[in-house]
């Protein structure tokens, strides 16, 4: 009957809560939560007249701590919001990516840190053709990549809107250490890329992409090639263009490394 009862509710309801102290057979419900942010995904039947918020409340979702699956899939018109991004930690431990975000639309992460994660294409987040994505209030740290993007990567994607938020301490062993871009227009405001390797492109990597940024700093990132950013054609031959015609205003590019070329850019 619990399990019934909490099915129904789940699919019904416009908000779900997790914690790390509630129980996965809890109905989740803000004072009969949720253990895992994985089992509410699972319960929440979010379409696009009914979307579903997941609030998370203080504390560390990882497998050590909360046992949680990693990657966490999203789907259409879910918002994931976490109470504050100092309190909120979602950590992958080096298990898996974080966060998946693939072929959906209408998603809104908030208000949380993102960190631990592994993967060949966005460490820490990876968002492929999809729109109408926006992260909020967010800190991405300690990610990494093999190929592209160590602590996110946006390829195919229209329509989100990256605000707020910090891209620090992560790593790429090719292209794009903070963040990668490839055939994407996102926009980024108040955004902080610190302290990211790469091979090429410590702090952001671009390619193909028409992205917009204000109020972005750039700093101390390091790369052998473009240690703050890199802009080139990205060895991608089967698109129609690699170029970059991008706007950028109000962007501090300050104190990053370049083995060989670019320390600040490198296009």
């Amino acid at each position: 009957e619990l399990n019934g009862y909490a099915q129904d509710h789940c699919l019904l309801s416009e908000s779900i809560y997790v914690a790390p102290h509630g129980d996965d057979n809890n109905i989740g419900s803000t004072d009969s939560p949720f253990k895992t942010i994985n089992h509410a995904l699972s319960w929440a039947g979010a379409s696009e007249n009914s979307p579903v918020t997941i609030y998370l409340n203080d504390g560390t979702y990882s497998p050590s701590t909360t046992g949680e699956i990693f990657p966490l899939y999203l789907t259409s018109y879910i918002n994931l919001v976490g109470q504050d991004s100092a309190t909120v930690i979602i950590d992958a431990e080096q298990t898996e990516r974080v966060i998946t975000i693939d072929n959906v639309e209408n998603i809104e992460i908030q208000g949380m840190t993102i960190r631990g994660g592994i993967s060949s294409k966005g460490g820490g987040v990876y968002i492929n053709n999809s729109s109408e994505v926006d992260l909020t209030n967010v800190n991405i740290i300690d990610n990494k990549a093999e190929i592209y993007g160590g602590g996110i990567y946006i390829e195919y994607s229209s329509s989100s809107n990256i605000t707020d938020v910090t891209i620090s301490g992560n790593e790429c062993d090719n292209d794009g250490g903070g963040i990668g871009i490839a055939g994407s227009d996102p926009t980024l405001i108040n955004v902080i890329i610190s302290q990211n390797i790469a091979v090429h492109g410590g702090g952001l990597y671009l390619t193909g992409s028409n992205p917009n940024l204000t109020h972005v700093r750039i700093i101390e990132n390091t790369a052998a090639g473009g240690g703050g950013m890199f802009l080139g054609d990205g060895f991608y031959p089967n698109w129609e263009t690699n170029s970059v015609d991008f706007i950028i205003e109000d962007v501090i590019i300050a104190n990053n490394h370049a083995d060989w070329q670019g320390g600040g850019i490198m296009i």
